[in-house]
């Protein structure tokens, strides 16, 4: 049986080249870069251009960039520490219904320790109102935090637009963005008015367990770790340079092939909704495609459970998805779905496209979801 993967927003596979770097960087680079002697300094040095080399395709100062284990801790950090660091300025933060939990729940963290927190609603098409945004503003906020694209309908904001109006209500205001399902893919805000970002390596090819975490110098921020002295103190713990230098791989190989990657992308997901409409199916895109990231397909079907239908796919080699991996396992309507209202939320899948996706995989995917579903309609009928 041959295995179709569409659920890269989850985790894209390795990539071959990544894959064999991280082997040999574990072999030959295994001291630790924190160490005095000489193996441990050549692994400092290489540490360091990776870190410039990561710096530089975004566009920032390497003191600006900091290691973690991936997007989740890079959001943590980015919410609880520059929430408390900056406490003594006030303690209103402002986010979206549509955020990853890991923005969510470090908010809601906030909220048990005195901070004010505002969810912001999106309207149908996953989008947050500017106007709204801003009129919610308080002379004690803190801190915004708006996704670039969201990991389950691949709705794009418009953050270069959101921060500078922010920044121009209040300079002093900290802006967040989660970038993970960004970077690599679609094009990367401009990081003028942006004091903070998150990404994650296994989103663009790289190994899990690695992300990375931009802070604009100047920002207060308080660390979430403790220990030793590593990374200015912010994030304690013995770096991981083999899978540093593999993320900084990876995302070489993101940029270097985006504008390929992207179009290949949307030819991908136009065929694979026309070969859906050729079969007969009946669907809601949950999100207009002009808006979306063409790696993120989210669609509602009438009268199916998305969790039947995923595994009457699994059963045939296809891998989907009814949402985010971080909360797949809750067996219950996502908290974006609900958010965008969408009509059909219960039927509401997410398929999702890596760099390796074929137009045959997609459109063999199409045919096979529509015979299962076909069959499943069948069942709810009687």
């Amino acid at each position: 049986m041959q295995e179709i993967y569409l659920d890269n927003a989850a985790t894209m596979p390795i990539l071959k080249e990544v894959l064999a770097e991280i082997t040999e960087t574990y072999q030959a680079d295994y001291a630790n870069p924190s160490s005095l002697h000489s193996k441990g300094y050549e692994v400092e040095k290489k540490m360091t251009k990776s870190r410039e080399h990561l710096a530089k395709i975004l566009g920032v100062s390497a003191s600006e960039i900091f290691f973690t284990s991936g997007g989740t801790e890079s959001n943590n950090l980015a919410i609880l520490g520059i929430a408390r660091a900056n406490r003594q300025k006030g303690n209103h933060l402002l986010t979206t219904a549509i955020e990853h939990p890991s923005v969510l729940e470090a908010v809601r963290h906030l909220e048990k320790e005195g901070f004010v927190i505002e969810i912001l609603p999106v309207d149908p098409a996953g989008r947050v109102d500017i106007e709204e945004l801003l009129s919610k503003i308080r002379p004690e906020t803190i801190l915004v935090s708006v996704m670039a694209v969201n990991n389950e309908t691949g709705v794009m904001q418009d953050i270069e637009a959101i921060a500078q109006r922010v920044k121009a209500v209040r300079c002093d205001i900290i802006f967040h963005s989660d970038c993970v399902q960004a970077f690599g893919k679609v094009r990367m805000p401009m990081l003028k008015n942006v004091d903070s970002i998150s990404l994650g390596a296994h989103k663009i090819g790289g190994p899990k367990g690695i992300g990375l975490f931009y802070l604009k110098k100047g920002i207060k921020i308080e660390a979430l770790l403790f220990g030793g002295k590593h990374q200015s103190g912010l994030r304690p713990g013995t770096e991981n340079y083999p899978a540093v230098r593999a993320f900084e791989l990876a995302a070489e190989l993101a940029i270097a092939g985006q504008q390929q990657h992207f179009i290949k992308a949307e030819q991908i997901r136009q065929l694979f909704l026309n070969e859906l409409s050729v079969q007969g199916v009946d669907y809601r895109l949950n999100a207009p495609l002009e808006l979306s990231s063409p790696f993120i397909i989210n669609i509602g079907l009438p009268d199916i459970r998305a969790e039947v239908l995923l595994h009457a796919l699994e059963t045939e080699g296809i891998y989907i998805s009814t949402g985010s991996a971080c909360q797949s396992k809750k067996n219950r309507i996502s908290h974006v779905i609900e958010a965008i209202r969408a009509e059909y939320p219960e039927g509401s899948i997410r398929l999702s496209l890596g760099y390796q996706t074929s137009e045959a995989e997609v459109r063999q995917t199409a045919v096979l979801m529509a015979e299962k579903i076909k069959q499943l309609r069948r069942f709810v009928r009687k």
